[in-house]
């Protein structure tokens, strides 16, 4: 599984993520009900390690690409927030015309 994660893991779309999740969590939950040595134990937590900071590095990776489209984003919104304020402001003023007359 280990092995497996260290492979692929920048090939991941979201629901290889997924799935990999649930295997994990199922064998997480098979483990807790049989007994180890502490070298087993041991041996365990540091293949559990190992996925974790696998795991860890994609979450940072993909909120470092998040925070590289924040700027696009941003300019995405001021453009449309500025269509809408033209919109608002034409509205009120034919409005305004209407009443006047």
């Amino acid at each position: 599984m280990q092995e497996e994660l260290e492979q692929n893991y920048e090939v991941y779309e979201e629901k290889d993520w997924k799935e990999f999740s649930h295997r994990y969590e199922e064998l997480e939950e098979e483990m807790s009900h049989r007994e180890y040595t502490v070298e087993e134990r041991k041996q365990i937590r540091k293949v559990q390690g190992k996925i974790t900071a696998i795991m860890a590095k994609r979450t940072l990776n993909d909120f470092k690409s998040q925070l590289e489209n924040l700027p696009s984003l941003l300019q995405q919104v001021l453009e449309e927030t500025d269509g809408f304020l033209q919109g608002l402001n034409e509205g009120l003023q034919e409005n305004d015309e209407e009443s006047e007359e």
